[in-house]
């Protein structure tokens, strides 16, 4: 029998909170947990309409937290959502009109399991633009062979950037890990754990 997934549960208004709680608290898959037992949680939904700034500073200080995994549902899910949503590492993506009960508990128990969610539309469009921004950077130049020139290097160099941006967005929102410095670290979690409690609405 497998051991129900912890679910910390934030929302930018009570009612939809209150709903999410609901549904999640009859699924076996599913443990809620509510702010004093933050640390506990292995993943966080995050409900809103949009990801707009605050819902950006909120799921910031989840992942400075003590919980790195997220799942964002909210009403508009669009291509720049997704990019931005994968530059905070957020591993689930759910558009609110196609949450229901049974997607909802899919995305958290495979983004608890390092998997990730995103709707197939964007996925499909995403990677469509990275196979065609691939082809561009890589597509062979008339009358140029062997090594770039100079004089190109700086351009393939920004197209590789871009390409790694886009790519971040296609590889199914992995959470995004960078490395730093351990006194750095160890201040930042010491500093974000009583801001996620105290800032964030809890189950």
């Amino acid at each position: 029998m497998h051991t129900p997934v912890a679910t910390y549960v934030y929302a930018s208004d009570p009612i939809s909170q209150a709903g999410v709680i609901s549904q999640l608290r009859q699924r076996p898959e599913i443990r809620v947990v509510d702010a004093e037992h933050l640390g506990e949680a292995v993943v966080a939904v995050v409900v809103a309409d949009a990801l707009t700034d605050e819902v950006l500073r909120v799921l910031r200080a989840l992942q400075r937290g003590s919980i790195p995994r997220t799942v964002l549902v909210a009403r508009v899910i669009d291509d720049v959502t997704l990019v931005a949503a994968a530059e905070v590492g957020v591993g689930g993506l759910l558009r609110r009109g196609d949450a229901t009960p049974d997607t909802l508990v899919r995305a958290l128990v495979r983004v608890a399991a390092g998997e990730g969610e995103v709707p197939p539309d964007l996925l499909g469009r995403l990677l469509g633009q990275v196979g065609r921004l691939q082809r561009q950077c890589f597509a062979p130049r008339a009358g140029v062979h062997g090594p770039v020139p100079a004089g190109n290097r700086g351009a393939q160099t920004g197209c590789l950037r871009t390409r790694h941006r886009r790519d971040r967005g296609a590889a199914v929102l992995q959470p995004a890990h960078r490395e730093e410095h351990p006194a750095r670290r160890h201040h930042q979690t010491a500093a974000a754990e009583p801001f996620a409690c105290r800032g964030l609405r809890g189950a």
